[in-house]
C-alpha cells in the first residue's frame, strides 16, 4: 500500500500543474483538497481512536491545528502535501508497528515513519527539479516533515489517550 503510494505521488508529478489547472478552471479545486483533507482527518482519527470515544477535547484541538495550518498555506497545490503526507506517514507508521511488534531491534515507529514519509517528500521536491514544468521548494519539503509529523504525532496522542481511558 505505501509503495501505491509513493508511486501514485511520483507518477503524478510531470502533470500535475495540468490536472490543478482543470479542476482550478471548473471551481473543484477547493472541493478536491477539502475532500483529500477530509479522508486525511478520518485516517487520523480511526488509526488513534479505533472506534472509541476517548479524546475528545484533543481530537477537536488537533482538528484546529490542522485548519490553522491549512489556512497559513495560501496555495492549494500547496496543501495537498499536508493530505499526501499525512497518509503515507500513517500507512508508514502502521508497518513499522508490525514490524516493531516482531523485532525488538526495530527503531520506534513514530520516528521511522516521520523520517522515511520525510525522505520521501524530499526526493519528491528532487525530482521536480529535474522536470520542466515544476520547481524544487524547500516550503514544500518543510510542508512534507510538518503533515508526516502532525498525522504522526496526533495519531499517538489519540491512541495513548484510548489505551489510558482503556486501563482507568
Amino acid at each position: 500500500m505505501v509503495l501505491a503510494i509513493v508511486m501514485a505521488i511520483y507518477a503524478t508529478l510531470g502533470f500535475t500543474p495540468a490536472i490543478s489547472g482543470v479542476l482550478r478552471e471548473n471551481g473543484l479545486l477547493e472541493l478536491a483538497f477539502a475532500a483529500g483533507a477530509g479522508l486525511v482527518a478520518l485516517v487520523v482519527v480511526i488509526h488513534g481512536l479505533k472506534s472509541n470515544g476517548a479524546g475528545v477535547v484533543f481530537l477537536l484541538s488537533v482538528l484546529a491545528v490542522y485548519l490553522l495550518v491549512l489556512v497559513r498555506i495560501e496555495s492549494p497545490e500547496e496543501r495537498t502535501h499536508i493530505v499526501e503526507y499525512g497518509v503515507l506517514a500513517i500507512l508508514l507508521f502502521e508497518a513499522f508497528a508490525e514490524r516493531a511488534k516482531n523485532d525488538r531491534y526495530a527503531l520506534t515507529p513514530s520516528f521511522s515513519a516521520i523520517i522515511l514519509a520525510s525522505a520521501i517528500g524530499v526526493a519528491d521536491e528532487l525530482i521536480q527539479a529535474w522536470l520542466p514544468n515544476r520547481v524544487f521548494d524547500l516550503r514544500d519539503i518543510a510542508f512534507n516533515i510538518l503533515a508526516s509529523a502532525l498525522a504522526v504525532l496526533s495519531s499517538m496522542t489519540l491512541a495513548w489517550m484510548r489505551d489510558r481511558r482503556g486501563r482507568a
